[in-house]
């Protein structure tokens, strides 16, 4: 989470972007090396009659 808090917080460029978008786009583009998906926890089921 702190790498996207870190892409949230970058800051933005006004003349970039185009429609609605523009003015929301981050002024210096962040490369995406990889991505992984976080292991999933395991949920036990609701007891019966619950």
């Amino acid at each position: 989470m702190d790498v996207a808090r870190k892409i949230f917080d970058a800051p933005l460029d006004p003349t970039k972007g185009e429609g609605f978008l523009k003015g929301h786009m981050i002024a210096k583009p962040v490369h995406i090396v990889t991505a992984r998906r976080a292991p999933t926890a395991v949920v036990a089921p609701p007891a019966p009659g619950s």
